[in-house]
């Protein structure tokens, strides 16, 4: 039992070591308003979604997409659902999205964590925030209109 144990910790070590190294970072409750900090004053749009949510993982390819076509508007994508890194990395690589602004949920989102993102959210996925430099936030809950997301990016380029 005891060999099991350690196995067990070295497996959980090894996993936390794959997530640096894909670039992927721990959310914690307390990771948000330090978020918000580092983006403040400009456009910035934030992805919440899951792995065992299937839209989520079909339209990771459409993300890569406009991440790749609008390179001035940062996006970050938080996994809300404590999956295994290298699940979540695969996922993200195969959209195009390898490195990046990506984070892991280290403990799952509670009713407080959800509140302090936007008030209204209560856990459904996909759930996309839109965020503009004065701090005004749109948010998309479900599959996203890629069409809709491009003339909001093309809106905070010209500001």
């Amino acid at each position: 039992m005891k060999r099991y144990r350690i196995l067990l910790a070295l497996t959980c070590l090894s996993i936390c070591k794959l997530a640096v190294a894909a670039g992927l970072q721990w959310y914690n409750a307390d990771d948000w308003d330090a978020l918000r900090h580092a983006h403040a004053s400009r456009p910035w749009i934030v992805h919440l979604w899951g792995m065992s949510c299937d839209p989520c993982r079909q339209e990771m390819a459409a993300w890569g997409r406009f991440v790749h076509d609008h390179p001035g508007i940062p996006v970050t994508f938080i996994e809300v659902e404590q999956a295994a890194p290298p699940e979540v990395r695969s996922v993200l690589a195969q959209g195009g999205l390898a490195g990046g602004d990506q984070w892991l949920s280290a403990d799952g989102f509670d009713a407080a964590q959800r509140y302090a993102i936007a008030r209204h959210w209560g856990g459904e996925i996909p759930f996309t925030l839109l965020i503009s430099p004065d701090g005004k936030m749109q948010t998309i809950t479900g599959t996203m209109d890629f069409r809709r997301l491009g003339t909001w990016a093309e809106a905070q380029n010209r500001r």
